[in-house]
C-alpha cells in the first residue's frame, strides 16, 4: 500500500514539474515574441534616423521616434537585433536616438557587440 502512494506521489510530481516547465517556456517564448514586436515598432518609426548607410550629420528625431523610444526596454532592443537588422542600422546612430530621446544605453553597456 505505501509503494502506490509513492508512485502516485511521484506521479503526481512528475505532472506538476512538467506543467511548470510548460509554463516556464511558454511564458518565454510570449516574452520573446513582445520583444521582437517592441523592436519591430521601434524601426518602423525610427529606421529613417538610425539607417547604416545615412550620411553625416545625424538627423534629429522626429517626435514620434523618441515617443517609441522613451516607451521601450532600450538594451532589450539591443539583445534583440538580428543579423538582418544589423546589416541594415548603424549601432552608433541608434545609441545616439536612445540618448537624445531621453532613455539613452547605459555608458558601458553591450549592445548587440557593440559597447556605449
Amino acid at each position: 500500500m505505501a509503494s502506490g502512494k509513492r508512485s502516485s506521489s511521484a506521479a503526481a510530481a512528475a505532472a506538476l514539474c512538467l506543467l511548470l516547465l510548460l509554463a516556464i517556456s511558454s511564458s518565454c517564448v510570449e516574452a520573446s515574441r513582445s520583444m521582437r514586436d517592441e523592436k519591430e515598432e521601434m524601426l518602423q518609426h525610427c529606421r529613417r534616423y538610425i539607417r547604416a548607410a545615412l550620411p553625416d550629420p545625424f538627423l534629429q528625431p522626429q517626435d514620434v521616434c523618441c515617443h517609441v523610444v522613451r516607451g521601450k526596454n532600450v538594451q532589450a532592443i539591443c539583445d534583440a537585433f538580428t543579423p538582418a537588422d544589423l546589416a541594415g542600422i548603424s549601432l552608433p546612430r541608434w545609441a545616439a536616438v536612445t540618448h537624445v530621446c531621453g532613455n539613452a544605453l547605459p555608458v558601458g553597456a553591450n549592445c548587440a557587440g557593440m559597447y556605449i
